[in-house]
């Protein structure tokens, strides 16, 4: 003899379901979405051969160092579909369109749809999604030139992707950010996009499509706006004589502080949490991307001394904590540390 149950008793019944429809219905909703958004602009900067450092290595500011044959040198050769030498070329593109662009047309598509409390709340939403579109766009034509422009929320398969030009999309996303600097708060939460950020980014975007005098007069908007140099000593290590203005600036825990009239726009990160809480366990990584292997116990005196030293007794050494263990994954070229500075003396 068997015993079951009636098959309706096996049909699923979850309690909600998570999805756009559901989600993407008011302010709060929006929020959530424009944190993934943020999130993004951080990858950029974060762990070693980041985002920022793969672009170097590409201009005539850096290369790559001849550490082994995987490294890439000959670009032509070696950036490939399938291959970037352990950099982020190739993500650079699989990224931007599988995440930020798709979620800003995502917001962009609920904003027209959502019972927002106003026009003005659906104008701020569509200025946050312009942003984080045009900022992506703005990373892909200089990294590949012709690219394809995705506006829309992709809802099944697709295999007719086509090219725009660089000029289109530069016109497309410079349109829009004309339209997202109107909309943007003056001033938002850490991390948020704000109208001073959005005229940073229109003021490129003007530059890159030859609109000089846009490019002007949104650049003007910036310098008029509430920033300044920093003059004085400020956040956690003000009171340490060791230190200057540059290390002030550099500390990850005076980004937001109110005494910093330098930041434009910054990127949270949990700098006080275990690695593991922040930024995948990496973190920030420029020192490994960009400062010589200075520590390197190859590099020897006519006495066979080592000339640096990263650690005495298993201990880090104070320059450690001042210019970081280097790797110099992006080395600076002659032209950037020699001839461009020699032809502005010219």
């Amino acid at each position: 003899m068997t015993i079951s149950c009636d098959e309706e008793f096996l049909e699923p019944e979850p309690l909600s379901f998570l999805s756009p429809d559901n989600t993407l219905v008011d302010a709060s909703g929006f929020d959530a979405l424009l944190i993934t958004l943020r999130k993004e602009l951080r990858w950029q900067y974060d762990g070693e051969r980041s985002g920022i450092c793969s672009q170097s290595i590409t201009t005539d500011i850096g290369f790559a160092p001849a550490r082994n044959n995987r490294v890439p040198r000959n670009l032509p050769l070696q950036f490939t579909p399938n291959s970037d030498g352990g950099y982020t070329m190739l993500e650079y593109f699989n990224r931007a369109y599988s995440r930020p662009i798709s979620t800003a047309n995502l917001l962009l598509f609920y904003a027209d749809r959502a019972d927002l409390e106003s026009e003005d709340e659906k104008n701020s939403i569509t200025a946050a999604a312009y942003f984080h579109r045009s900022y992506w766009y703005y990373q892909l034509v200089h990294l590949y030139g012709d690219v394809p422009f995705v506006g829309q929320v992709i809802t099944g398969p697709k295999l007719d992707y086509f090219t725009h030009s660089r000029k289109t999309i530069l016109d497309k996303i410079e349109s829009d950010m004309e339209f997202a600097v109107q909309w943007l708060p003056e001033s938002n939460v850490a991390g948020g996009e704000t109208k001073w950020a959005g005229y940073h980014l229109l003021t490129k975007i003007q530059l890159a499509n030859s609109n000089f005098t846009g490019a002007v007069q949104s650049a003007t908007e910036i310098i008029d706006g509430p920033f300044s140099l920093v003059e004085n000593r400020f956040g956690v290590d003000a009171n340490n004589p060791d230190r200057d203005y540059i290390w002030d600036l550099a500390r990850p825990e005076n980004v937001f502080n109110g005494a910093n009239t330098e930041t434009i726009l910054g990127f949270v990160d949990r700098f006080e949490a275990p690695q593991s809480a922040n930024s995948g366990g990496t973190g920030r990584a420029t020192h490994r991307d960009f400062v010589p292997a200075w520590w390197n116990g190859g590099v020897r005196d006519s006495n066979g001394a080592r000339g640096s030293i990263d650690r005495i007794g298993g201990v880090w050494t104070t320059m450690i904590d001042t210019i970081g263990r280097g790797n110099a994954w992006s080395r600076a070229t002659p032209y950037y540390i020699y001839e461009m500075w020699m032809m502005l003396m010219i």
